[in-house]
């Protein structure tokens, strides 16, 4: 199975701008609701029935301030070091879909953003399956 581009090829200054931009953005989005029970979501797509042997293929996007579904699939796949496989225009490949990967890759994420900021993100971000 081909990637899209390989985690072999994410440079320690792509990693480092991700990051940023990751963190950067969610703190945007919390800070923008204004009401403390209106939580930033991210949009969790499964882009195909999950194989036979249980996995799946996921993009996560947000809305941004401008109101559009915005695919942070590749800052994803640059922070956690993981390639960003071919699959419907860049995917991330998650096996054992006998859990749900989707939060999983999330909590994952979060941990990878290496900010003390994001211990507590099941309570302040919320996600949802389109």
């Amino acid at each position: 199975m081909a990637n899209l581009i390989s985690y072999e090829e994410y440079t320690e200054e792509n990693i480092k701008e991700a990051k940023e931009r990751l963190n950067e953005m969610f703190l945007a989005l919390e800070k923008a609701k204004a009401d403390t029970y209106d939580k930033p979501e991210i949009h969790i797509a499964k882009r195909q029935p999950t194989t036979n042997s249980g996995s799946n293929y996921f993009t996560f996007h947000i809305v941004n301030e401008k109101g559009r579904l915005e695919d942070i699939t590749l800052d994803m796949c640059k922070v956690m070091g993981i390639s960003a496989n071919d699959k419907m225009g860049g995917t991330i490949y998650r096996t054992f879909g006998n859990m749900d990967m989707g939060f999983q890759t999330l909590y994952e994420l979060f941990s990878w953003l290496d900010n003390e900021e994001w211990k507590d993100w099941q309570s302040r971000i919320r996600y949802t399956y389109i």
